[in-house]
């Protein structure tokens, strides 16, 4: 059950189209995500980056232009959890090698202090994951001015740490736990060399960026999401509603069931289909219907001028011509008579019924048996099936009297076979007779066909027996095959399952 309602779903318009889109809006989702990630972390290391220029100028305006004994307080003011500012007679940066990166910078915050500048600024950046350990290395040193170092700064710089200590352990904590690795974090080191010849040395490293998709996004996403499928989902059943009522119809008409125009409604396209299809339903119904009154009164209108030259024959002198005329007259009304049957057939209107294949055909049987027909029925399991019961039981008794006829016994029976994926009932009946020369299997429901004399009471034996049983069945959806099975002749006719 759970199966076949997978399958169903996987292989429905609307299932698909909504994993189509669902998936397609994760992916444009992700790569958004991606794009605007790295514009964002661009974006933030930029900034970082103005700001340290901005705050590198206006130190060194300060430090340049206030004595060495306030160095300690511009430094302590200037100072944050993520830069660390120090006055020292050596850079920092000595010996390390610039790249283009660095160079361009350089530029960029000689721009800002003006040409006494060049050649006196130094910078470095770069790129690790590496948290804890660039923070470590990050602990700056008192400034040295003169011929010691600020006992206040190194006090405060001590504490200072201290007291970020634990909130440091608790980043840490953060983004190592479960397999997390903490993100990359950018260092900038710059070293300017002041006009007292003092080195000004910042080293900066950028905050952890900000999450880019907050909470209310995602929930909004979500939602957006979600309404986006709903909406899809019910355009698209708007679409399927009218497409499954046209199929059902048009399976329908393939039964030889009467369908009534369907209702136009759904999209435009939908709306021309169904249009087409209700034209072709009433172009197909008065051909089929002209066709059955025309033939159907030609096989009436023979009857009379047979008669007429029966009764003149029949007033003959008796001879052999007229033992022949006779015969010739009698064949022709019987082919009459079957061709008014056959039409009859054609044009009937029977309603189309639920009902249960396997009581039906064991009637059939019993009946058939009561009349002195050696017919044998093997009873077998409820089979539900959508036919018109009098025409389907007509075939049948067709197909069970000719087999008795021709085979002296019959057995029957049911089984279920599946056929191209779909699943059919079928109605097995096995004959004791001679069989069918197989390049005739075929040429045997042919009208008017006739292997040997008469097969057929009801139609006088003039070769429609099997062909009336062959368009009832395929008007039900079915189809009737016969095979040789060495001890007879076996008839399979298979209906479609409900």
């Amino acid at each position: 059950m759970s199966r076949g309602l997978f399958k169903k779903l996987r292989t429905s318009l609307v299932a698909q189209m909504v994993v189509v889109v669902l998936a397609a809006l994760m992916i444009a989702q992700a790569v958004s995500f991606i794009i605007l990630g790295n514009a964002y972390r661009t974006a933030l290391s930029d900034i970082s980056q103005r700001s340290q220029f901005q705050q590198i100028e206006s130190l060194v305006w300060l430090l340049e232009n206030n004595p060495m004994t306030d160095y300690p307080a511009i430094l302590a003011a200037a100072r944050t959890k993520t830069v660390w500012f120090s006055v020292d007679e050596n850079s920092e940066l000595s010996g390390k090698k610039m790249n283009g990166r660095d160079q361009a910078l350089v530029r960029r915050l000689q721009d800002l202090l003006g040409a006494d500048y060049k050649d006196r600024i130094w910078i470095k950046v770069d790129t690790s994951r590496a948290f804890s350990d660039s923070h470590n290395k990050w602990k700056p040193k008192a400034p040295c001015v003169g011929d010691g170092c600020n006992p206040f700064w190194q006090d405060d710089q001590k504490k200072n740490h201290q007291k970020r200590a634990p909130h440091d352990d608790d980043r840490k904590r953060r983004y190592f736990r479960d397999g997390w690795k903490p993100p990359i974090v950018t260092s900038l080191q710059i070293s300017v060399q002041m006009r007292n010849n003092l080195w000004l040395n910042l080293k900066a490293k950028s905050p952890a960026a900000p999450p880019l998709v907050a909470k209310q996004t995602v929930v909004f996403l979500i939602i957006a999401t979600i309404l986006v499928l709903c909406a899809l989902a019910i355009m698209v059943r708007r679409i399927t509603r009218p497409l499954r009522m046209l199929s059902k119809a048009s399976i329908q008409l393939g039964l030889g069931e009467q369908v009534e125009p369907l209702p136009e409604t759904g999209p435009a396209d939908v709306k021309e289909t169904i249009r087409a299809f209700n034209q072709m339903n009433d172009r197909l119904q008065r051909f089929v219907s002209d066709r059955t009154r025309m033939l159907a009164a030609l096989s009436h209108d023979l009857r009379t001028p047979i008669t007429t030259m029966r009764l003149r024959v029949e007033l003959m002198s008796e001879s052999r011509d007229r033992d022949q005329l006779l015969a010739t007259l009698e064949e022709m009304q019987q082919m009459s008579e079957a061709t008014l049957a056959f039409m009859r057939q054609a044009s009937d209107n029977e309603t189309t019924r639920t009902v249960d294949l396997n009581a039906m055909v064991g009637s059939l049987c019993d009946d058939l048996e009561e009349v002195g027909l050696a017919v044998g029925y093997e009873d077998s399991l409820e089979t539900v099936i959508r036919c018109r019961p009098v025409s389907l039981k007509r075939a049948l008794r067709n197909l069970i009297e000719n087999g008795v006829k021709y085979g002296r016994r019959v057995e029957v029976r049911l089984e279920h076979t599946v056929r191209s994926g779909q699943h059919f009932a079928s109605v097995v009946i096995d004959d004791h007779g001679p069989g069918i020369p197989e390049e005739m299997v075929e040429q045997v429901f042919v009208p008017f066909f006739r292997l040997e004399g008469s097969r057929n009471r009801d139609t006088g034996g003039v070769g429609l027996g099997l062909a009336i049983a062959r368009n009832i069945v395929r008007n039900h959806g079915g189809e009737i095959y016969l095979e040789n099975r060495g001890e007879g002749l076996r008839v399979r006719v298979e209906l479609p399952l409900m």
